[in-house]
């Protein structure tokens, strides 16, 4: 008995320390994360962090397009000759208004059957699925005083012969239908202002299926070092508002890390188009793109 008492004790001793030490380290956790004047372990100096916000605008320099052919046919066979006859134009067409090959490719490629549902039309019978009633039968007239009440006369039985019923037609063994085949490719515009002029040229080639034009920039180097320099002096803007509040003054840098972030993303652009005339002038706008910045800076408290 006493030695079992001894070992919980021990182990109980052991649970305490262990428990101390957890909350020991994940205090100093806590304080590693936190923002602001004076956020730092007990094992390292005072210091302030903050992130500095930066935001830049360009115009975009290159474009992407969606477009393709799609083609019905009764076989399989037939669609995809179309289909291939359709591509190879529109191919040719592209690359004369100046598309590089290499910025051509295949998107998606696909085939399937579309059914035909061929429903007769159902006979008209007393209105909207109501059953015809037929009107109640008259009230006979009142007899004259004195006279003998006369009985109901009686009709004769109708003489019409009975109509022939048609024939069914015969039952269909299954819906008609049609294959579609659809072949798709992306393009890369080098050039903005000759996104409409491609999407012409594409939709007199045959092009019936022009879905999504996205505009980007390739050449980012200019964008990312304004945003770093915007970012950079917010950061000390901040820091040296929390100085202040905080009755400290701001030191030298400790640390700096930059935060990727993305950029507004528009929508891509819906443009759906049957075989057009090439001298069709579509107006596109390429407009201008907005980026971010995020950059951590940690500043050390001036003794």
């Amino acid at each position: 008995m006493t030695l079992f008492t001894r070992s919980f004790s021990m182990l109980a001793k052991i649970g305490f320390a262990a428990t101390t030490l957890a909350l020991s380290v994940g205090a100093g956790g806590c304080a590693n994360n936190s923002e602001g004047a004076g956020a730092a372990s007990p094992s390292s100096p005072p210091s302030i962090l903050v992130v500095g916000h930066s935001e830049t605008h360009a115009k975009p320099d290159i474009a992407y397009i969606n477009l393709g052919v799609e083609e019905r046919a009764p076989t399989v066979t037939e669609a995809m000759q179309r289909n291939s006859a359709q591509m190879t134009q529109l191919v040719a067409a592209l690359k004369r208004v100046g598309i590089a090959e290499k910025d051509i490719q295949t998107s998606n490629f696909n085939v399937r059957f579309e059914r035909e549902l061929n429903i007769p039309p159902q006979p008209y019978v007393g209105g909207a699925g109501v059953p015809e009633i037929a009107p109640p039968a008259p009230a006979p007239a009142p007899g004259k005083p004195g006279a003998a009440p006369k009985g109901p006369k009686t009709l004769p039985a109708p003489t019409t012969a009975a109509k022939s019923i048609p024939p069914s037609p015969p039952a269909k063994t299954g819906p008609a239908g049609f294959y579609l085949v659809s072949n798709n490719v992306q393009i890369v515009v080098r050039d903005v202002t000759k996104v409409g002029n491609v999407i012409d040229s594409a939709a007199g080639a045959g092009s019936n299926n022009i879905w999504g034009i996205n505009f980007e920039l390739e050449k980012k180097d200019a964008v990312e070092a304004d945003l770093r320099q915007k970012a950079v002096a917010d950061a000390r803007t901040r820091a040296e508002a929390l100085a202040k509040l905080s009755g400290v003054e701001v030191g030298s840098i400790v640390s700096v890390s930059e935060v990727v972030s993305g950029r507004d993303m528009p929508p891509p652009m819906p443009y759906a188009a049957a075989k057009a005339e090439s001298s069709v002038n579509t107006p596109v706008e390429a407009g201008e793109m907005t980026f971010h910045g995020q950059i951590q800076v940690v500043y050390a408290i001036k003794k």
